[in-house]
């Protein structure tokens, strides 16, 4: 028996939403992520005619080949308790990746997202500085990296077999009362980060947010 017309069109129907529904669903967290920045920025644009990032410019920006794991902190008294030597036994896995807008070679910011959904994106001068910091660290094939945020601040961690490297952001090292840029051993770090848990987060002022153009997703 033939199937009839009604069955081939409703089952060309189903077909078709399921491949819609698959292109949904492969869309990444820092796509959209991507996608949201420019929109809002091209929204923002519409208003404010002298902004420094026009439309031509948005159109170039795609996200960078490679991602790092994002890696959040224990909560303040956890690291206050902590007895041991390695930093990363201080951060927590919460399947978040740091990626870098690129318009060509130069980094226009950065974008902080999960497998499905943005969280933030934006920060034109902290992407290009955190672009160049990670391209200055020496990486061997057997290296694990990992971004991490101090109060607001930027930070990597290299494992190397047990060996630990971390380097610092402007703004992080400015919070450590340490030089960005250079490599510091876990120890020192450590102590750092326990001296820090000790003051009340509205005592800095200024935070990563403050570097500009910084957007969280809704």
């Amino acid at each position: 028996m033939k199937p009839t017309k009604g069955i081939i069109i409703a089952g060309l129907l189903a077909l078709s939403f399921g491949i819609v529904g698959n292109s949904f669903a492969s869309e990444t967290g820092t796509n959209k992520a991507l996608n949201d920045y420019k929109r809002i920025m091209q929204n923002k644009n519409s208003i404010n005619k002298s902004s420094a990032l026009k439309s031509s410019s948005l159109d170039e920006l795609t996200v960078s080949k490679f991602s790092v794991p994002k890696f959040n902190l224990l909560p303040a008294q956890e690291i206050l308790d902590y007895d041991g030597e390695n930093l990363k036994d201080l951060l927590v896995d919460n399947k978040e990746e740091l990626s870098f807008m690129m318009n060509g070679k130069q980094a226009q910011g950065i974008i902080i997202a999960n497998e499905t959904e943005p969280l933030t994106m934006g920060a034109p001068e902290y992407g290009e500085e955190l672009y160049k910091l990670y391209n200055s660290i020496e990486l061997d094939p057997t290296s694990e990296i990992y971004y991490f945020e101090a109060r607001g601040g930027g930070a990597f961690l290299v494992v190397d077999e047990n060996t630990e490297s971390i380097y610092l952001s402007n703004f992080t090292a400015s919070i450590f009362d340490l030089s960005p840029h250079e490599e510091y051993s876990a120890s020192t770090i450590i102590e750092k980060l326990k001296e820090n848990a000790q003051i009340p987060k509205g005592q800095y002022g200024a935070s990563a947010e403050s570097q500009g153009n910084i957007i969280s997703a809704d």
